[in-house]
């Protein structure tokens, strides 16, 4: 199971503002969908992240008529489920709410097999970061100064402060947040989000005396150690540089992700549906 089909997901998404229910699907299973309704009009849109398998027509029109859904987005974890949105008709879109691909490592092997697999280069790196002092942050207000520090180096996506705390109310110990502190002061950070085994490297920060001493570098590699003590079987480093939608500012972190080995994952493109 994906982490956007994980319950602790969606109680998360409710939160922060959505509606989240639960449909069945063929198999008798459930996936889970994400609804917004948008202001003053009696009307919604819907996301469907990374589901499996295909769910039930009628029980899925049902929650379509009872929300005013008239816009979806669709995004598929498999070939199967792809196959559902094509039969359906959806039109293909160049780009949805999640990355087409990513890099997975397997934290089942040993930590020596682990280590070989990361590259010479990030090796060297992660050797000469002994300076930095890693710290896992489990208090509220310990979570607001490394936000904070996330905010003051002004690069990238910095989300809302509420966001974290939502989202250690929804998976409380599945979320795991570390800093890393050079000198006491924090220089990078890494939230991991915890699903069924899997441990997924959802948000990231450096500052910029931060990258010169490889502090991230060592978080991961510190964070996976951590995660597979803890019985994780696999890290999931959240999107990579898609080749059928390339960006040139994703380049740089991506090769950054693959340097510590792994299997890439290309996943389906994603697919928009009207009402």
């Amino acid at each position: 199971m994906d982490l956007r089909q994980c319950r602790k997901y969606g109680a998360f998404l409710r939160r922060q503002g959505w509606k989240v229910e639960r449909v069945k699907t063929k198999k008798g299973n459930f996936v889970q969908v994400a609804i917004k309704k948008i202001p003053m009009l009696p009307i919604s849109i819907m996301k469907c992240q990374r589901f499996a398998h295909e769910p039930e027509g009628r029980c899925l029109n049902q929650l379509k008529r009872k929300h005013g859904v008239i816009y979806s987005i669709w995004e598929p974890a498999n070939d199967k489920a792809e196959d559902y949105c094509i039969r359906e008709k959806m039109e293909r879109k160049e780009s949805g709410y999640l990355p087409g691909a990513s890099v997975v490592v397997d934290l089942r092997r040993s930590k020596k097999e682990i280590w070989l697999g990361v590259s010479k280069d990030t090796r060297r790196v992660i050797r000469k970061a002994s300076r930095v002092e890693v710290e896992q942050i489990t208090e509220a207000k310990k979570r607001w100064l490394a936000w904070k520090s996330w905010q003051q180096f002004g690069r990238g996506y910095v989300p809302r402060y509420q966001a974290f705390e939502n989202m250690a109310k929804s998976f409380g110990k599945d979320m795991v947040m570390v800093v890393g502190r050079d000198r006491e002061k924090i220089v990078a950070g890494e939230v991991l989000l915890i699903c069924e085994k899997k441990a997924y490297y959802y948000y990231a920060w450096t500052s910029q005396s931060g990258r010169r001493i490889g502090a991230q570098a060592k978080l991961v590699w510190e964070g996976m150690m951590r995660m597979k003590e803890r019985g994780v079987k696999s890290w999931d480093f959240e999107g990579i540089d898609d080749s059928r939608n390339p960006r040139k500012s994703w380049v740089g972190f991506s090769r950054f992700k693959m340097n510590f080995g792994g299997e890439r994952v290309i996943y389906p493109l994603s697919y928009r549906q009207w009402f």
